[in-house]
Order: structure tokens, then sequence, then C-alpha cells
């Protein structure tokens, strides 16, 4: 299996005083050894916003997924990858064309592997919004 984990800091100060990467990568390796999981690859994009999706790291993501060349995508939050819901759109559905599952770091209680998030994200993406933390919380 082709885990591959993606990293993302916007600013040197954020990469400082924020969730660094190394922060970030320390939170995919744990749940990768969990899963029982050998990240083939980690990218970092250190420095870049999520204006866009063209940027070196989601470039070098992008063009693995487009190759076949991964399983599994880990990212710390949800908002590593982009912070534009148009864009998130367009990377689940390559994904969901690839056959490419998102893994998630640990920290959510959840039903199945195949979403992707991180420890403060409530719902699952391949849900409709929130149907993965409000299930069962209403009769």
């Amino acid at each position: 299996m082709n885990v591959v984990g993606y990293t993302r800091v916007s600013t040197e100060e954020q990469a400082r005083d924020g969730v660094s990467l190394g922060a970030q990568e320390d939170k995919i390796h744990a749940y990768a050894m969990v899963k029982d999981w050998i990240l083939t690859e980690l990218i970092r994009d250190a420095g870049h916003s999520t204006r866009s999706l063209k940027r070196p790291g989601m470039a070098r993501l992008l063009a693995l997924v487009e190759a076949g060349e991964v399983d599994v995508v880990m990212v710390y939050k949800l908002d590593r990858p982009t912070r534009s819901v148009l864009d998130l759109g367009k990377l689940m559905e390559l994904f969901k064309r690839k056959r490419v599952e998102p893994g998630q770091p640990a920290g959510i209680p959840r039903r199945h592997d195949r979403h992707w998030g991180a420890d403060d994200e409530p719902a699952g993406l391949g849900q409709p919004m929130g149907t993965e933390s409000h299930r069962g919380a209403h009769p």
C-alpha cells in the first residue's frame, strides 16, 4: 500500500509559532504506525498559502495520484491541502476517480477510515456535512 503524507504551512511565522511542519509530520507518522502503514513519501509545502493548488508539494502529490502511485493520502488537518471548498471538491473527485483513500490522523471517533481530517474536524469527507459526527445523536 502506498501511503503519502502531505503537510503545509502558510508562512515562516506559522512554521515557528503555529502547527509546524514537524508537528504535522509527527501526527501523520503516529497514525500511520497505529494503522501499521508505511509512509512511502512525506510531501511538504513550506510557506505556501492555499489560494490555489499551484504549489510545489501539491503538484507532486497530484502527479503521484494521477499516476496511480498512491493508495492513501494523509493530512494533519482538513485545511492543510486547501481552504477552498471548490478545490477540496476537486481533490475529492480526483481521489474518488483514482481510488485513493484519504487517511485521518488519530483523534476522531469514526465508523471507518475512508475520510481525512484531523483532531478538531467534526465531519468526515465522504459524508454529507455533519453526518459522520452527528449520526445517532438524534433519534
